[in-house]
């Protein structure tokens, strides 16, 4: 799925005041962006007192700094090199964003401060709890008294993950291949990606 589906996707209907929306308005919500994405002290009630600056209702203030943190942090998931700066403007354009608001968003997405952006976006997923541990076994039933012939043999897998949780669970051979070539698959576009400079400069 590209920029332009997943964004659409994830904006939903909340896109009918993009209109209205001008640069003296997006210039504070992408900073309050900015803020929240680098993790940084945001003023409690701060879309509230934007709202009462700006004259404007609570929900349009509500929907403009959705969409605003919504394409950042998007963008910022995605390698910038498979972005076209024309394509991430039109979409914009589609959305009804002003000449003046498209700018100035794309000058965050991909400015010298990206690195500094992703690095925080990065922190925020380092709360989901992951793999550090991992121990298997291959089972496999010969006979019993209910069965005499020798049953396909199955890997047991046992997960140890950061919050303490151990999930143990019942693969097939089919199924442990299949979760092999995910991985692989996995790695490949890891690779990939390793050879895209937004990663080189995040990795530095």
């Amino acid at each position: 799925m590209n920029f332009q589906m997943q964004l659409i996707s994830r904006l939903g209907h909340h896109t009918k005041h993009l209109s209205l929306l001008k640069q003296v308005y997006v210039r504070p919500l992408l900073q309050l962006a900015v803020k929240a994405i680098k993790q940084d002290y945001v003023e409690e009630g701060a879309l509230e007192i934007l709202s009462e600056s700006f004259e404007i209702s609570q929900a349009i203030v509500d929907e403009w700094y959705a969409a605003i943190l919504t394409i950042v942090t998007l963008h910022l998931r995605s390698p910038s090199i498979t972005i076209k700066p024309p394509e991430f403007k039109q979409c914009l354009e589609e959305l009804k964003f002003s000449p003046e608001c498209i700018q100035d968003i794309f000058s965050v997405v991909t400015g010298a401060k990206r690195p500094e952006l992703m690095f925080g976006l990065y922190s925020r997923i380092q709360f989901l709890p992951h793999v550090v541990a991992c121990k298997w076994r291959i089972d496999i039933t010969i006979s019993s008294s209910s069965m005499s012939k020798v049953m396909e043999p199955c890997i047991i897998m046992e997960w140890i993950l950061s919050n303490n949780y151990t999930y143990v669970f019942e693969l097939s051979v089919p199924c442990f291949y299949k979760l092999k070539n995910m991985v692989m698959e996995s790695l490949t576009e890891l690779k990939k990606l390793e050879s895209y400079k937004v990663v080189q400069n995040y990795s530095s």
